[in-house]
């Protein structure tokens, strides 16, 4: 792969050989892909783009564009001036002539779509590049469409249909021999185990992944892995296994540039330092990922962010930042259609309404809460009701067990009614 590094970089100093140049980078950037050397990538890119002649060669720019858009987007530079946006990338590659570059190419954006970006767009685009696989008999190109609509379909709720998704993607990875795709499909069925409560299906899902990860030097997803494990230790009650787990994550993910990773790991420390009562560290965390979210346009992963934000000051005893946070989160929840964040903001707002005495709106949030979860198969395992009991002690000390389960039913039958906010 250097000594392929070294040829694009020799053509690329020779106008003559840009087509050859557009070419090789194309072929390298999965390389830089699966090694997480993102800068590099950008860098080798954008050189080849600006080579005389290149916009001559329209589909080999294309698919470059569509390499340096997604790669941009991965290191928080989202569009110009850094770089081609991903609308500009993805109406380019819709314009490449061969059906099997363009699957790929659509593919790649939709793919980073997934990971940082535009919910919308992303499911899109991996749409359109699953047809385009399923039409050619891309079966390598299908299964890794497949497992990025996993992510849509879990966000909206629709766990049967995420597992369906997950497996098949998982099947054709396993029959094929490729490494990259079985971890990649091991994300959504190791999800769907934590939030059915399988913490030990979901532990070896990821182990198996990290093993695999670590053998072919996959340190983008040797970083997630990690992460995936201590969101299970945190799950578990191990809150210093899943300190040291995500601490490993955040090295692995800065020493080879891959923000994303850097992002998702300090989301779990801030998960744990709340759970450990550290709420300053939480509090830090938390604002470093707000500000990533805006850099990136990932407007939908600011749910979670925004929920911790209103939990942190409720905990410091801040209502009305409290029911600002949480009722902002809602929104969002609301607008993106995740119905398991809905519940999360709802249970956000409960604690908020208590801290100041409405104790039968806060039960009745509650109620509106396990009903938005039920609805879709996923109420709250043990594991993960710790803010909930924790509401509902300070609820049933100030009116009683009684009175709790009638309002709390009250929630869950009217949802609509009693998740009715309006934010400080």
């Amino acid at each position: 792969m250097d000594t392929l590094a070294s040829q694009a970089s020799q053509a690329s100093q020779a106008s003559g050989h840009t087509g050859q140049a557009l070419e090789l980078a194309g072929d390298l950037a999965w390389y830089w892909l699966l090694r997480g050397r993102l800068g590099e990538a950008r860098r080798r890119l954008r050189s080849t783009l600006a080579l005389e002649g290149a916009a001559s060669h329209a589909d080999a720019r294309a698919t470059v564009l569509a390499w340096l858009a997604g790669f941009d987007l991965l290191s928080g530079e989202h569009s110009r001036p850094f770089g081609p946006g991903t609308d500009e990338a993805a109406e380019a590659a819709r314009a490449i002539g061969t059906p099997a570059a363009r699957g790929r190419a659509l593919w790649f954006l939709g793919y980073v779509l997934a990971t940082v970006g535009d919910p919308e767009r992303g499911e899109r685009l991996s749409r359109e590049a699953l047809e385009l696989f399923r039409a050619s008999g891309d079966r390598w190109g299908a299964a890794a469409a497949l497992c990025d609509l996993t992510t849509y379909t879990l966000a909206s709720g629709q766990l049967d249909a995420a597992r369906e998704a997950a497996r098949e993607s998982a099947a054709v990875f396993a029959e094929l021999g490729d490494g990259w795709g079985q971890v990649q499909a091991s994300f959504p069925l190791g999800a769907l185990a934590g939030i059915t409560g399988d913490y030990e299906e979901a532990r070896g899902h990821h182990e198996r992944s990290l093993d695999i990860a670590r053998r072919l030097g996959l340190w983008p997803e040797v970083s997630y892995q990690l992460s995936w494990l201590g969101r299970v230790e945190l799950l578990t009650g191990d809150l210093a296994g899943a300190r040291d787990l995500h601490e490993q994550a955040r090295r692995v993910a800065v020493e080879h540039g891959f923000r994303p990773g850097e992002m998702y790991a300090r989301t779990g420390l801030a998960l744990g330092a709340r759970k450990e009562g550290d709420l300053d560290t939480a509090y830090e965390h938390l604002l470093a990922l707000r500000e990533w979210h805006r850099l990136v346009d990932l407007e939908s992963g600011n749910t979670l962010i925004l929920a911790e934000l209103g939990f942190v000051a409720e905990q410091r005893g801040d209502a009305t930042a409290a029911r600002a946070l949480h009722g902002e989160s809602l929104a969002l929840a609301r607008k993106v259609g995740d119905p398991r964040a809905c519940a999360l903001a709802l249970e956000g707002l409960a604690g908020a309404h208590a801290l100041t005495g409405e104790y039968e709106k806060a039960a009745r949030l509650l109620g509106a809460a396990d009903r938005e979860r039920t609805a879709v198969g996923a109420p709250l395992p043990p594991a993960e009701r710790g803010d909930v009991e924790r509401v509902t002690a300070v609820i049933t000390a100030a009116i009683g067990v009684a009175a709790f389960a009638a309002e709390h039913r009250l929630g869950g039958e009217n949802t609509e009614s009693a998740a009715q906010e309006t934010p400080a």
